[in-house]
């Protein structure tokens, strides 16, 4: 039974209508007539009638309150497989219970949960010689003992405390940590493991058994229907592009449908004070992404929720997605060039005129460029920008290159355009100087040949940003492109191959970008003077595309955080100390410690958790005021309610060990926990025939 308490509060309520009955019998009353003969008479031919009518009513009254009882109990049939007791006395038994959230999915009106929880129950039950342990599995498998214990009534009270969490489940460490407690065994004994779940393939694809002790009986019970059931779930909300005030952004959100028949879905995107909603087909078995545009009107952090609506399926909870976006004001870029603004035309003209095709009195969104001369670049005005150009510099002082590097590890990403001989010696001190393990893939060095002349651009990652951004109009675009000066270069030992974008005919690179935990480093390897790229139609959205997406890595990352498992994040290196400082999070979290703690270090500030509390948005604030946003969410592949089949656990997954499988949940089980409605139904009949009785016997 779902709710055994129900049984022990009918019986206590059938005894309410013994006492009413009791209490409401009929008194003898006094007539003053001349003779009682025939009232007496009258009085002995109906009393067998009231008797009867009596008997008949509070038998109704009892049998209704017994069969309410019974039905708010719930029962249901399934088959316990018992492993006999062994002979030596000496049993040892693990259960492993799913709490992921994919067992709060609901099979009619119950959770699968519920439907573990008296499986559960059973392998607690007194045998001679069985000491036992229960293990709740989630993100971290938790454990009531720290081994194996006869105290049957704690396991079965915390068995009948525990709930799904909102978190995913990681089989292989609650397998690891019942091994280790059979292993801890005594050598005689029995052992056995016992696990109840619905052995999601997205969480039990990879699990091995080869831990457990090589005499360990496994047996799994799946309370997974036999068709999986259906769901659809938010999966994913991602901003493409750089949020900025004043400008439409675009969120990209996936939603799965995990059934067998196309589905059509419409969902509510809630983005601070903007409410849209959207709507389209999705194909079974699928992940389809489906695009919202937006506005946003203020700087700063917004939280919102991506939610779906008018639609039944099994796990309600994964319909509504949290995310955390950060709105950006007009960048500023510090471009650091010894060419005048003056000179027309020029390298660094074209830069400017790419990044900033408005002047900021016109157009009050349009991007902010400040020149720099190199022997005059100042800390105040690279902590104010988003990025650093570096164009036709000269030979950089040694003060300029340590400044540099030292804003490069703090988040500013820098775009280098090499053309001069100068320009190698730079990059390679600027290499340097950043440390770390920090190299570019290529070394560039200037050319001895004779001078590069007409180059084209022979191959390009079109796959990535920048050049992902043109699609199939790339090769239309590159063929027309060609370059003369630049330096050569020869690839670094031991690079990585992805981080050279493009190449020339010649096999020098064209265009590299090296990533680091901090930021990225990008080298344009053209003189824009002596090339038709500023006249092509991809120079601006190209230099745009590299610039917001891969320099400016903070506008567009976003962070995954998921419920249950441990996180660090490093907030903004503009953020200082953690005094006044305070994080807040959905209503339903439980404690403080649920949403982290903040820590002040020599690298900045960090918010960390080893547990990750529930899914909702949660912000950094100080005074007020949002300093950093994050969502912590659920992960997705619990949304995916697809099983593992028998077989697979048996020729694949158990590692050479005996492997028992049982399907709890059946359609004729089905049938029969349909019990509850005939419970209900005869409690409503014996209703109507007490009315019906008493209407009888009104007489």
């Amino acid at each position: 039974m779902l709710h055994p308490w129900a049984i022990a509060v009918g019986l206590l309520a059938a005894t309410l209508p013994f006492l009413i009955h009791w209490l409401t019998r009929p008194k003898p009353a006094r007539l003053p007539l001349s003779t009682l003969r025939f009232v007496r008479d009258l009085v002995e031919e109906r009393r067998a009638l009231w008797r009867l009518r009596d008997a008949v009513v509070l038998m109704l009254r009892t049998a209704a309150i017994g069969l309410l009882a019974a039905a708010i109990a719930r029962p249901f049939f399934g088959t316990v497989h018992a492993t006999p007791p062994s002979e030596r006395g000496q049993d040892v038994r693990i259960v492993i219970v799913d709490a992921s959230q994919s067992m709060a999915a609901r099979l009619g009106n119950t959770e699968l949960f519920d439907r573990a929880r008296p499986i559960a129950a059973k392998q607690f039950g007194y045998e001679p010689g069985l000491s036992a342990n229960l293990i709740l599995a989630a993100a971290k498998p938790s454990a009531v003992f720290a081994r194996a214990s006869n105290n049957f009534s704690a396991l079965g009270e915390a068995l009948s405390k525990s709930r799904p969490l909102p978190q995913r489940l990681r089989a292989q460490e609650a397998i690891n940590l019942a091994a280790e407690m059979l292993a801890a065994s005594p050598g005689s004994a029995k052992r056995e493991l016992v696990v109840i779940s619905d052995f999601q393939r997205t969480n039990w694809g990879s699990v091995d058994f080869g831990s457990l002790p090589a005499d360990t009986q496994i047996r799994l019970e799946s309370v997974a229907p036999e068709t999986p059931l259906s769901n659809l779930a938010v999966l994913d909300v991602a901003a493409l592009g750089r949020a900025e005030v004043g400008h439409e952004l675009r969120l990209n959100v996936a939603v799965g449908n995990f059934s067998p028949t196309l589905r059509h879905a419409r969902l509510s995107v809630d983005f601070g004070s903007t409410v849209t909603q959207i709507e389209g087909d999705l194909p079974p078995n699928s992940r389809t992404v489906l695009s919202a545009e937006m506005m946003a009107r203020e700087p700063g952090w917004h939280t919102g929720v991506a939610r779906l609506l008018d639609v039944e399926d099994a796990l309600a909870e994964d319909n509504s997605r949290p995310f955390a976006i950060e709105v950006r004001p007009p960048p500023l870029l510090a471009l650091v060039t010894r060419q005048s603004a003056d000179s027309i035309p020029s390298s660094s003209y074209f830069v400017e005129r790419a990044l900033s095709p408005y002047e900021s009195q016109e157009r009050r969104s349009a991007t902010r460029i400040v020149r720099l001369r190199p022997e005059a670049v100042d800390r105040e005005t690279l902590s104010s920008a988003e990025s650093i150009i570096i164009d036709h510099p000269g030979k950089l002082p040694a003060e300029a290159i340590q400044m540099l590097a030292s804003f490069f590890h703090r988040g500013r990403g820098i775009l280098y355009l090499a053309s001069e001989p100068t320009d190698a010696t730079n990059l390679k001190l600027l290499s340097d100087s950043i440390g770390g393990g920090f190299r570019l893939p290529v070394e560039f060095i200037p050319s001895t040949r004779r001078p590069r002349r007409n180059l084209a651009i022979a191959e390009a990652r079109k796959d990535q940003s920048p050049f992902a951004l043109f699609g199939d109009q790339l090769p239309s675009y590159l063929e027309e492109l060609r370059f003369s000066g630049g330096l050569a270069t020869n690839p670094q030992p031991g690079s990585i191959a992805e981080e050279i974008l493009s190449r020339f005919d010649d096999q020098s690179a064209f265009l590299v970008a090296a990533e680091s935990d901090a930021s990225t480093f990008a080298v344009i390897n053209a003189d824009l003077g002596q090339s038709n790229l500023p006249s092509s139609p991809m120079f601006v959205p190209m230099l745009g595309e590299l610039v917001q997406r891969r320099l400016s890595g903070r506008a567009s990352r976003q962070e995954v955080v998921l419920s249950g498992e441990p996180f660090s994040i490093a907030l903004p290196p503009d953020i200082e100390g953690v005094a006044g400082m305070a994080i807040s999070g959905p209503k339903r979290t439980a404690s403080e410690s649920d949403r982290g703690e903040l820590v002040a270090d020599a690298q900045g500030v960090l918010w960390r958790s080893a547990s990750a509390g529930v899914p909702g948005a949660y912000e950094v604030r100080r005074d007020g005021k949002t300093l950093f946003a994050a969502p912590i969410q659920l992960a997705a592949e619990e949304s995916d309610l697809r099983t593992i089949g028998a077989d697979v656990f048996k020729e694949r997954l158990s590692g050479g060990r005996n492997v028992e499988f049982h399907a709890v949940i059946d359609d004729q089980m089905q049938e029969q926990d349909n019990l509850w409605i005939w419970l209900a139904i005869g409690c409503v009949g014996c209703v109507l025939l007490e009315i019906a009785t008493l209407a009888w016997f009104r007489t």
